[in-house]
């Protein structure tokens, strides 16, 4: 497939407005926008390689049309919009500060470790400033004042997931981040930086009879909803037990643990990894959850499972946050589909095929690392070389096209990146659809 194709969605006429080629995005690579642009991260032509085609990408958002790239040592992570100044952190530890019109830098600072997580605004000695922690913990400001950064200190812990604020906290100079090992910690940086541990996730015993516990491993995302905190996270297997807990912001007491919605079945539902950002909807927290098909949804006040919604017949991990945008909901797949749910009746409006996935022959020559494990080389398996359907890729296997990063909705458009490369841009809304209404189970 090449750039400026389309692919045509399910039993519908071709919503796909431009498909431009700006370089592969996966779970870090984000969107913003910006004007009458979008700006996006890229890993370049190789993920978790540095290339000629690391860095931040500003294109026309009716045309795809390039306005400006700035190529970064490494794989440019998640970017982050202040005023008219963007910050991105790289995979060799630069944080760079960026003008959104011009893609010129207006500062650097090296950090001692990569930084994956998105930045945050919040008042640091009075001034809105964006701050940045690295994987290592260390916090770094940057003041569009002087347009300089600094570093405040270091904090003990392993960062990956995106720090919160809220506009309360962010006025009383305090974030939320989280460790790998499942320490959520209230930070400090007002004046002098300081912290102190809100609550820590243990590892739990398995819903099921057996001789494991189900460990940690890593903080998948935080919500902030009023003084609840919304946590979900990464553990060793899979359990009937979603892993997503509500904390109290004040005291760090748990509130609810979520609970599977009950079905027909009796069979139990093993439920993988949560490292995405769930949404929340009229009293709801919706969801997918890694190695399911469904859309899940639970209670906002008790964590109780309501409802759940087949997507399609993929087991693989998620890696895309659903995007809400009204009472309708997108869902990137890692198998290329994007669905449309409208949320009051429960139904799959679209699936729309953005891209087939293949094996490709040079990734299928290199190493490549996601967060947690050194990928071996094994392909994702052509289709008619195995009796399986096309679901997804297993652990261990490299993920060469699909839908990893998270879609940005705008003006009655999506703005999707996939794992191959290419920036789509798309009708948005339920005018295109294929078939009837999908029921919830």
């Amino acid at each position: 497939m090449t750039s400026g194709q389309t692919i045509r969605s399910i039993k519908g006429s071709d919503p796909v407005v431009w498909r431009q080629r700006v370089g592969r995005m996966h779970v870090r690579n984000n969107i913003l926008a910006w004007k009458d642009t979008v700006i996006l991260s890229t890993s370049g032509d190789v993920w978790n390689e540095s290339d000629e085609k690391d860095g931040v990408v500003c294109v026309d958002r009716n045309t795809g049309q390039s306005r400006w790239f700035l190529r970064t040592s490494s794989d440019a992570n998640e970017v982050f919009l202040l005023g008219n100044t963007i910050t991105c952190g790289t995979d060799d530890g630069e944080l760079i500060a960026i003008d959104a019109d011009t893609g010129t830098v207006l500062a650097k600072f090296k950090a001692e470790s990569r930084i994956v997580a998105r930045s945050v605004a919040v008042k640091v000695r009075g001034d809105l400033t964006a701050v940045a922690i690295s994987v290592a913990g260390e916090v770094l400001a940057y003041g569009a004042e002087n347009k300089t950064f600094r570093s405040l200190g270091k904090i003990p812990g392993d960062f990956r997931a995106n720090p919160v604020t809220s506009g309360a906290l962010s006025e009383r100079g305090l974030l939320i981040a989280a460790t790998e090992s499942g320490r959520i910690i209230e930070i400090n940086v007002s004046d002098e930086l300081r912290w102190r541990e809100l609550h820590q996730i243990e590892a739990a015993k398995p819903s099921i009879k057996a001789n494991y516990l189900l460990n940690l491993r890593g903080a998948g995302s935080l919500v902030i909803e009023g003084d609840m905190l919304i946590v979900s996270y990464a553990r060793v297997t899979m359990d009937e037990t979603p892993p997503i807990r509500a904390i109290s912001l004040i005291t760090g007491a748990v509130i609810w643990r979520a609970r599977a919605v009950k079905t027909v079945s009796k069979r139990p539902q093993m439920l993988g990894n949560s490292r995405i950002t769930p949404v929340i909807w009229n009293g709801q927290l919706i969801t997918t959850l890694g190695y399911s098909d469904s859309l899940y949804s639970f209670s906002l006040n008790t964590g109780a499972g309501l409802w759940k919604l087949r997507l399609d017949d993929g087991l693989f991990q998620n890696w895309a946050s659903p995007v809400l945008h009204g009472n309708v909901l997108y869902v990137a797949r890692v198998n290329g589909l994007l669905i449309t749910v409208d949320l009051t009746l429960r139904a799959i409006l679209r699936s729309l095929s953005l891209e087939f996935p293949y094996t490709s022959a040079t990734d299928d020559q290199r190493y490549h690392r996601d967060e947690d494990t050194i990928w071996r080389k094994i392909p994702w398996p052509e289709l008619q070389s195995t009796g399986l359907s096309y679901s997804g890729p297993a652990a261990g296997q490299p993920l060469t096209a699909g839908l990893a990063s998270t879609p940005l909705c705008l003006d009655g458009h999506l703005y999707v990146g996939t794992v191959s490369g290419d920036l789509c841009a798309i009708i948005a809304g339920a005018r295109h659809h294929g078939g009837g209404p999908s029921s919830p189970e």
